[in-house]
């Protein structure tokens, strides 16, 4: 979908209805002090309709970078399905803030080798201004976030090793306003895809459990009788042990296919100083 998808609500407005509230955004500029500033990447706002049509008019800028990415790299580029709304506000119970979701427009890079995934860690691998390409086809990238799991172990994600960022994306408005939307793309090892698309329903089945063991935490301060709270407290407790073993077992994949590869080596690898992005600077 192009820039011309529009954002004002105009069916509304040309039916006679009362316009629109106006969205206050928070500018590129805030965006990058609040990065300088360690705070986590937001999307100018927080309203979920508007962030999934932005998303669609991002995708144009993330097909291009795809398309640099391919020559600079020679990876394997996949722009990912937008995030729908109903998944959007299910993570935003999580994070109790729909601008913390910087994945409604996401892609991922298969990487051949280590020297591939070294490279793109030299380039992605702290928040700044990044180039991809030369001359007119030449592209500075806004690096939001960085979370290099390839150099640095997470315990949040136990065994896995890739490389996301989030990369803040221009966008003009129907308006001529300029905003911008962030983007998640992702670097791994075209041999983990297999194994971490099995990982991850691992995962979504513990999420999941997660959700159910609150529940029974829940009705246990609830219940009255003391009875009802026995039976609620057997069934949180193997309702943790199913949770903690579904996390395990997903540390065992991620672990294994990694030290098949031999990603285990990148641990502590830190970008080439000359291909690192220009450091994010807070402006007073």
């Amino acid at each position: 979908m192009s820039s011309s998808v529009r954002l004002a609500f105009s069916a509304d407005s040309a039916a006679g209805a009362a316009p629109a509230p106006a969205i206050k955004r928070r500018s590129l500029t805030e965006a990058f002090n609040a990065a300088a500033a360690g705070a986590p990447p937001r999307q100018p706002h927080a309203n979920g309709e508007l962030l999934i049509t932005e998303a669609f008019i991002a995708q144009e800028s993330l097909e291009k970078i795809g398309k640099l990415l391919r020559t600079e790299m020679k990876g394997q580029f996949e722009i990912g399905p937008a995030k729908d709304l109903g998944r959007a506000m299910a993570k935003t119970k999580e994070k109790g803030d729909l601008a913390l979701n910087c994945d409604f427009s996401r892609a991922r890079v298969l990487l051949k080798d280590l020297n591939q995934i070294k490279k793109a860690i030299d380039i992605f691998g702290r928040p700044g201004e990044a180039t991809l390409g030369k001359g007119a086809d030449a592209m500075t990238l806004n690096i939001l976030d960085v979370d290099n799991t390839f150099s640095k172990p997470s315990a949040k994600k136990p065994g896995l090793c890739n490389l996301d960022v989030k990369i803040a994306l221009p966008i003009t408005l129907d308006t001529g306003e300029e905003s911008y939307h962030i983007c998640e793309v992702q670097f791994l090892h075209k041999g983990t895809k297999a194994v971490y698309e099995k990982s991850h329903k691992v995962y979504e089945e513990a999420r999941s459990e997660l959700i159910r063991r609150q529940y029974f935490e829940n009705a246990m301060d609830m219940a009255g009788c003391p009875e009802t709270v026995r039976n609620l407290e057997k069934k949180w407790h193997a309702s943790d042990k199913k949770y903690n073993d579904l996390m395990q077992k997903r540390g065992e994949l991620n672990t294994e296919i990694a030290a098949k590869l031999g990603l285990d080596t990148l641990r502590g690898y830190q970008p080439c100083e000359s291909r690192m992005p220009k450091s994010l600077q807070c402006s007073m």
